[in-house]
Order: C-alpha cells, then sequence, then structure tokens
C-alpha cells in the first residue's frame, strides 16, 4: 500500500501536494484526523497545520490542553491575538496555581473538569486490591476458622523434623538423652515406611 495522495471529505477530493504531506508528517496528524477536521468545517490550512492539540468545540477551533483534573480550552482567534507561554502555563500548574489565576479574564477560555483521571483510577485500582485482599482473608477464615480462633495446632513431628532437632540440640544433650531422641527417630522413621 502507496502513500496516501488524497483526502476524501463527504463528496469532495482533495489532492495532496508533497508539501502537504510534508506539513501534515511534522505536525504529528494522520490523514484520519484531517479528513474529519475538513469534515467539521475548518479550512484545508488549519486542518493540515494545526498539531492535534487543536480540536473542535461549540462549532469553532480551539487549543486545548489536557491537565491532570481539569482540561482548557482557548479559542484559535485568541491564541492568534495573544501569546500565551505554555511553558509557564503548565509550570504554574504545577506549582498549584488554579488556571483562573493563572489565566487572568483578560480572554475567552473554556475549563472543564475531567470526569476520571488517571489519579482517581489509580485510587480505584488500589481499593480494589484492598477489598479483594479483605475478601479473601475472610474467605480463608471461613475455610480454616481452626487458624484464627486460637485452637492450638498439634502437628506431629516427622522423623527428618526430629533429625534436624536432634543435630541441632546433640552438642547439649547428655549421652542418655541423646540415645533416647536416637530410638524415637527410629520409631518415627518406621511409622512413616508403615504409612507408605
Amino acid at each position: 500500500m502507496g502513500v496516501k495522495t488524497e483526502l476524501y471529505v463527504g463528496k469532495r477530493i482533495i489532492e495532496l501536494k508533497p508539501k502537504d504531506k510534508k506539513i501534515i508528517q511534522t505536525r504529528g496528524l494522520n490523514y484520519e484526523t484531517v479528513e474529519q477536521r475538513l469534515r467539521e468545517g475548518w479550512s484545508f490550512k488549519n486542518a493540515i497545520s494545526l498539531t492535534n492539540k487543536y480540536v473542535t468545540k461549540k462549532g469553532d477551533i480551539y487549543w486545548c490542553k489536557v491537565f491532570p483534573e481539569e482540561t482548557l480550552y482557548i479559542p484559535l482567534k485568541v491564541m492568534k491575538e495573544i501569546q500565551i507561554q505554555k511553558y509557564q502555563l503548565e509550570k504554574n500548574y504545577s506549582l498549584g496555581k488554579d488556571i483562573e489565576e493563572i489565566l487572568n479574564d483578560d480572554f475567552e477560555y473554556i475549563i472543564e473538569a475531567n470526569d476520571r483521571t488517571h489519579y482517581d483510577l489509580a485510587l480505584e485500582d488500589i481499593e480494589r486490591k484492598k477489598k479483594a485482599a479483605k475478601l479473601e482473608k475472610e474467605r480463608h477464615k471461613r475455610l480454616k476458622p481452626h487458624l484464627y480462633n486460637g485452637t492450638p495446632q498439634a502437628v506431629k513431628p516427622t522423623a527428618n523434623m526430629l533429625n534436624l532437632e536432634y543435630t541441632a540440640l546433640s552438642m547439649f544433650m547428655t549421652e542418655e538423652e541423646k540415645r533416647e531422641k536416637r530410638i524415637e527417630i527410629f520409631k518415627a522413621r518406621e511409622e512413616e515406611r508403615q504409612c507408605r
């Protein structure tokens, strides 16, 4: 499949020149975005030359900046009249200032609250994991209540456990204690063999 040379907008076909393709590429746009912009009534020049930060809102072209909790929209005509330093806007916002405080009321802009930010999603994920852990613990308590109600746990020691205990403590045992322990280990091994 070759490089696209035409844009289809309704019944119109717009032939793309190499210069136009280069502009679209350098702005980080794709052909579908340009076609959509043309369908929404953008001029051809604006459709190919404005970056993907520009969107259609209320029938006009707006510059869009998404912040963690809100989205700022400034009309294109305002962006051309005043020079907003986008770096300063982002820097002041990160320092904790409100967008209204940063911009003043000298010009038209729209602020929309983001419904669910990535912070909200992260918090929901943490809460979901906590709830799942709590449900798992409750399920475990239902299945094995003896582990939680203070019932002493009796485990019959295996021959290997007795041998480890003997090895660890033999230097502190008398000869009589050592002999009794070896007999106990021998009996445990015999019981294990009979169970198999």
